[in-house]
């Protein structure tokens, strides 16, 4: 065999094996690439270096982002997290920067956003009923994109259909986060090879301790009450066993209802008071108390049974009166108008909460 014909085989030979390399490269890194399992929400609140996988607590108007993290295994058997967090924390420990990673594979990631919520704001439980009838459901989310950072909210899926009411315009509560991140080949793009899921409705109960959630309240004696808002408000039927009481007492406690009762005690517990040793006063929503002076949020107003805590001054006349509004508990939460809760002329009693 001449020497060209020895050099055009090594050529062609050569040609050959990188066309094989070529062909075999994705399907080797693919072997070799950390295996994606579990799916998480972090949550990272302006002003912090780090997205928090877990619960989260803030000041109500206090901005905070929602990031997709993808969680695999190396072939080494280390850890490693997909996101674009720029710090992780997990279960309360810090994640080494070196096991982040944005998504940086050939196939395309999609990620899809959801809260957690009851599926309504109040539930009124009859005789003989118990929590079954508290229902917790997944609402997707599709104007929230599908990338894997979107800045959060804390609007309830049901203030769609309160639009225009106080409710929905509420910038404090508690929203509960789930994420879905779908993996597409590049063969098929249109149906995902794989679906990965954070937490969901299901795990609820059982995980609340640690399920994506963001708590926004406001400061003071407000705090209790304005937390409870996106939670589902329960009414007990006045033959509710020990045993249902204390089932649904716990699940207060866990931040996964309330009772007018419930949010009533932590409210006066945060303000070292009673609420039958509190300096009760009768007043007229007349603008003759003056925000600020006499009446700050957190104050609490009542007429017999029917009570409420005092919001904003929403007329800004800086007097107290029936257009300003007050944070109501009564059938599930909502910021409604005094005039709306005490209609009409006459006396209203009134107490401030303030330590």
């Amino acid at each position: 065999m001449g020497r060209a014909r020895i050099i055009f085989a090594l050529v062609g030979l050569a040609s050959v094996l990188g066309l094989v390399v070529l062909w075999l490269q994705p399907r080797v890194e693919k072997a070799l690439a950390p295996e994606p399992h579990t799916a998480h929400v972090a949550i990272e609140v302006d002003g912090s270096d780090v997205a928090v996988v877990g619960r989260v607590e803030t000041l109500a108007g206090t901005g905070f982002r929602l990031h997709a993290v993808l969680e695999a295994t190396a072939r080494n058997g280390e850890a490693i997290f997909y996101s674009e967090a720029q710090a992780l924390e997990i279960g309360g420990d810090r994640v080494p920067s070196e096991q982040i990673r944005r998504w940086n594979r050939p196939q395309e990631a999609k990620v899809l956003w959801f809260t957690v919520e009851a599926t309504s704001p109040f539930a009124k439980l009859d005789s003989g009923q118990g929590l079954e009838r508290v229902r917790y459901e997944e609402f997707f989310h599709p104007d929230w994109s599908t990338l894997w950072q979107i800045d959060g909210n804390l609007d309830p899926r049901h203030a769609e259909i309160l639009a225009g009411s106080e409710e929905a315009t509420a910038h404090f509560g508690t929203q509960r986060f789930r994420t879905w991140v779908e993996i597409f080949e590049p063969v098929n793009p249109l149906v995902p090879a794989q679906r990965f899921r954070s937490l969901g409705a299901e795990d609820l109960r059982d995980r609340v301790a640690d399920f994506p959630t963001v708590t926004a309240t406001l400061p003071g004696s407000a705090a209790a009450v304005s937390a409870v808002f996106g939670l589902v408000g329960v009414e007990l039927p006045g033959d509710a066993s020990p045993e249902l009481r204390s089932e649904v007492a716990d699940q207060a406690a866990r931040r996964l209802l309330f009772t007018r009762v419930s949010v009533l005690r932590e409210a006066l517990r945060l303000a070292g008071a009673e609420l039958d040793e509190l300096p009760w006063r009768n007043i007229e929503l007349v603008g003759r108390m003056s925000w600020g002076v006499e009446v700050r949020q957190g104050d609490l107003l009542r007429v017999g049974a029917r009570l409420v805590m005092l919001h904003e001054d929403r007329d800004g006349d800086g007097q107290l009166g029936g257009a300003d509004s007050c944070l109501d508990f009564d059938e599930g939460a909502a910021v409604r108008r005094l005039d709306e809760v005490f209609p009409g002329e006459g006396e209203i009693e009134w107490a401030s909460l303030q330590t």
